[in-house]
């Protein structure tokens, strides 16, 4: 690319970036009706950077998410379609899936203990599905370490999908010689939407 562009760059003008689509892109402007742009490669998002967050907290020490989307379909076949059929998508339908270690009972804190209360309960929950605000890959720094500029709790950023659920099961697996885990799965009972301009 820079061998390419090197005759036009020698007399092209270097703009700072201009906004488009929420993104910052540097340009160079060549003359008045033409511009070069040098987009930033796309980042890999990996796994650990993608929180669940259950009342406006995430669930404790999780070691993996599922987010399923599926489509209801309705028959509407009809003689018009041949020897094919036809299908419409009548509802959409949501579900969330945690997989967390098991702590020991601490105030404030979403982990078994909250999960078991709001299934009890019965009752939709709010959800929050997305990167963190603050993410941080240092990870969370807890009570009593020196790193005060760590995050201390995670939070929801400008973008991510929401929606309210319950939970629809709730199974805790305690083997011998390992951590205990439990894992929830939490079904939609609203609409799934988007906030912010996109999504992860």
């Amino acid at each position: 690319m820079t061998l390419f562009y090197r005759h036009l760059i020698s007399d092209a003008r270097l703009s700072t970036f201009e906004t488009k689509n929420n993104f910052q892109n540097h340009y160079i402007i060549i003359n008045a009706n033409t511009k070069i742009y040098i987009f930033k490669p796309m980042a890999l998002i990996k796994g650990n950077q993608i929180m669940l967050m259950v009342d406006n907290k995430a669930i404790a020490f999780a070691s993996a998410h599922t987010l399923n989307i599926t489509g209801e379909t309705v028959d509407t076949s009809s003689k018009d379609n041949g020897e094919f059929g036809s299908q419409t998508v009548n509802r959409i339908n949501w579900e969330i899936t945690s997989s967390n270690f098991v702590t020991s009972y601490s105030a404030g804190v979403n982990g078994y203990d909250k999960m078991f209360d709001l299934m009890i309960a019965k009752q939709p929950i709010d959800v929050v599905f997305g990167t963190p605000g603050n993410y941080d890959a240092n990870g969370l720094i807890r009570g009593g370490n020196s790193a005060s500029e760590a995050p201390t709790e995670w939070n929801y950023g400008t973008s991510y999908l929401t929606g309210k659920a319950v939970i629809t099961s709730l199974n805790l697996t305690a083997n011998v010689g390992e951590t205990a885990t439990f894992e929830s799965t939490l079904t939609g009972t609203s609409a799934l939407s988007r906030v912010g301009s996109y999504i992860m």
